[in-house]
């Protein structure tokens, strides 16, 4: 926890490493065959992304392996239990809830090179996938594979999913909203489970970040 927590205040807590420290807290095994699964799907990325190409390209690339090939599928939205919710499960399973397989693929995307961030809102967030200058260059419907779309169709993709559109809400955010959010749902599931000393140490964790996140 200590580590943890100079990490997190220092800005340094990296994605794919908060991800490790919050999973550590469970009794199913981190390592192994999560390990081995999460460096074969890793490579798999890295052999066919190239910056030969163009970011569509590579973005396709991407959205097929990942939910073609990998088959990452979504389990129903509110069932939060923790063999779809711990990503050393969700890895090997290929199954998750879809707040956290979209953190996966926030996950895989920064392993392949990809500079895909949440773009935030009252309620949730995008991936978005931003230039060398930090503007966003176009939008990714991770419930649709990964779909890309431009600006002028965020009005709709909002509609769709039943939300408001607020331009002056939306905000690019990095690693530590990403943790906050996966910190809260495995709290919400050990909670679930009666793991009350885990549920309450990841509460702490949330807070710790300091990030506002959808209740």
């Amino acid at each position: 926890m200590s580590k943890f927590r100079a990490n997190a205040q220092s800005g340094t807590l990296s994605l794919e490493a908060g991800i490790r420290s919050l999973c550590s807290l469970s009794s199913v095994s981190y390592e192994s065959d999560y390990q081995e699964a999460f460096d074969s799907d890793v490579m798999e990325l890295l052999t066919e992304i190239s910056p030969q190409r163009t970011e569509v390209e590579n973005i396709e690339i991407f959205n097929h392996i990942f939910f073609k090939r990998l088959r990452f599928s979504f389990t129903p939205a509110f069932d939060f239990s923790l063999d779809n919710t711990l990503f050393q499960e969700v890895v090997i399973g290929r199954k998750g809830n879809p707040v956290v397989i979209s953190i996966l693929y926030f996950l895989y995307a920064s392993r392949a090179g990809l500079t895909i961030f949440p773009l935030t809102f009252p309620g949730g967030f995008i991936p978005v996938l931003l230039n060398s200058n930090g503007k966003i260059m176009f939008y990714l419907n991770i419930y649709k594979g990964g779909e890309i779309f431009l600006e002028d169709a965020l009005n709709k993709y909002f509609e769709e999913s039943g939300l408001k559109f607020d331009s002056t809400a939306l905000m690019v955010r990095g690693d530590s909203y990403l943790i906050a959010i996966y910190a809260e749902i495995i709290r919400i599931c050990y909670a679930k489970a009666g793991e009350n000393e885990n549920a309450e140490l990841l509460q702490k964790i949330v807070i710790l970040l300091g990030e506002e996140i959808p209740g």
